[in-house]
């Protein structure tokens, strides 16, 4: 429970390429959060939000986007205040985990010993995407 004790939540407003664990890396762009010391990122992907554990890549939770969430989310200040009361959510079912810093080291093995090393997180130009998308 050590990870959550502080349960600041802290949303990073510059996007960033993170990595899923999947079959293999995933890259993914999102932004990160701070739930107390635990650092996730949270992907949006079509009608949901994927909330992902950073250093093992690791899925831990999805939040279903309804329709005042998309129009809240069509602007990135509406978008990061959402992440702002996911992160806030997300305390109570964090808090609840017995040792949750032993349980992202054996999530973070797995992924490891199971796809190699994880690609280097980096920041993202979302303007650059969008022009060569």
């Amino acid at each position: 429970m050590s990870g959550v004790t502080k349960m600041k939540i802290k949303v990073n407003e510059q996007p960033q390429r993170f990595y899923l664990a999947m079959n293999k890396w995933v890259p993914a762009v999102g932004h990160g959060m701070q739930v107390g010391d635990i650092q996730l990122c949270a992907i949006p992907m079509g009608k949901v939000i994927n909330i992902s554990e950073v250093s093992s890549g690791t899925k831990l939770t999805t939040y279903k986007l309804d329709i005042v969430d998309w129009f809240e989310t069509e602007e990135k200040e509406g978008f990061l205040n959402l992440l702002q009361r996911i992160g806030e959510s997300l305390v109570t079912g964090l808090s609840k985990i017995d040792h949750i810093d032993a349980e992202i080291k054996k999530m973070r093995k797995v992924a490891i010993d199971k796809l190699g090393p994880m690609p280097v997180i980096e920041d993202v130009d979302v303007e650059e995407l969008l022009e060569r998308a």
